[in-house]
């Protein structure tokens, strides 16, 4: 059985930013997932034009990073940002 999706805020940083044209997009998750199986369905399903970032890319869950086999549990209006190495000069 698939599990019950909920809408959540997906935002958007530096090159993924640059890539989607946007800052952010509601979009509907599963409640409950691994980081891995969100990152394959972000980067890879829904949003093809990151796949050639996401192996650099990190997630943040309501302001917290997630690491690979986190289990990650998303309530309606949560955050999810995707975010890329950042680098300075």
């Amino acid at each position: 059985m698939e599990p019950d999706r909920v809408k959540v805020r997906l935002l958007f940083f530096a090159k993924a930013r640059e890539l989607m044209e946007r800052e952010e997009e509601m979009v509907y998750l599963p409640s409950i997932s691994t980081c891995r199986e969100l990152k394959d369905l972000i980067f890879n399903v829904m949003f093809s034009k990151l796949a050639c970032i996401e192996y650099a890319c990190a997630l943040a869950v309501d302001l917290k990073y997630v690491r690979n086999h986190d289990e990650v549990r998303l309530l309606p209006n949560s955050q999810v940002a995707v975010i890329p190495p950042l680098c300075g000069g």
